[in-house]
């Protein structure tokens, strides 16, 4: 069967879901955890906009920090000299379940409630935003939309759909990941074999560092349960994260 989660939440107005909660993990919000398992909530912003909230399973989840590489170079004397290579790029894939092609009219940058909005679809991140339904894309060569993408994993005992992003509290177990400067590069559509249900697999690709070479697009925090974890902030053209 397909993710239960994922299916149900695209079936449900976006007014039910934005305050729904989820209940990721069965255990005690901050007691000890081998693992995470289950659910990982997603966000994905577009620049300047509000956030596009998505649910998956952790197993359909793929985020790939890329490769900080390193040859090593014989010299004459038998030894080796580490000569460093420029770090590859960061890619997450995800699977996501629904009916529409994608969300008509983005949420607003900010860091409110009206500024989350539940996502029915993709395909306006990998093209440009329809703001009615019925919602339509010509997909095309020219156009690219820069996004955020940030995943937590948590065993909150009760979490509105918007937490990917946001605080947690001392008494909450949290592992996020964010990355920021990237683009959808590839949306697929396909019927999952174990259920024959229709899923849209999207691939979101990140450059390592940005232009000036001063700062890192990926983002690794955790609080162990012990300490707050900060909310992040609205994505601009000039805060990645915070």
């Amino acid at each position: 069967m397909p993710p239960k989660k994922a299916v149900e939440v695209e079936a449900k107005t976006e007014e039910t879901v934005r305050d729904e909660v989820f209940e990721p993990l069965a255990i005690a919000e901050g007691e000890a955890l081998d693992m995470f398992t289950e659910q990982a909530l997603i966000s994905i912003a577009p620049v300047g906009e509000g956030e596009l909230l998505y649910e998956t399973l952790t197993t359909s989840l793929d985020p790939d920090i890329g490769e900080k590489g390193v040859d090593f170079i014989p010299n004459c004397a038998a030894g080796r000299i580490t000569k460093f290579l420029p770090m590859d790029d960061n890619q997450v894939t995800l699977d996501i379940y629904t009916t529409d092609a994608g969300t008509a009219t983005w949420p607003s940058t900010g860091t409110g409630t009206a500024n989350k909005k539940v996502a029915t679809g993709a395909f306006g991140l990998f093209q440009t935003e329809d703001t009615a339904q019925p919602v339509s894309y010509t997909i095309t060569s020219l156009y690219r939309q820069k996004v955020r993408l940030t995943i937590l994993w948590t065993d909150a005992a009760s979490l509105t759909m918007g937490a990917a992003l946001g605080a947690l509290t001392t008494s909450q177990n949290g592992l996020r990941i964010s990355f920021a400067g990237g683009y959808v590069t590839k949306i697929k559509p396909a019927f999952d074999p174990s259920s024959d249900g229709l899923k849209f697999t999207l691939t979101v690709k990140f450059p390592a560092m940005n232009k000036a070479g001063t700062g890192g697009l990926c983002l690794v925090e955790s609080n162990g349960g012990t300490a707050s974890l900060t909310a992040l902030a609205p994505f601009t053209t000039t805060t990645m994260f915070r």
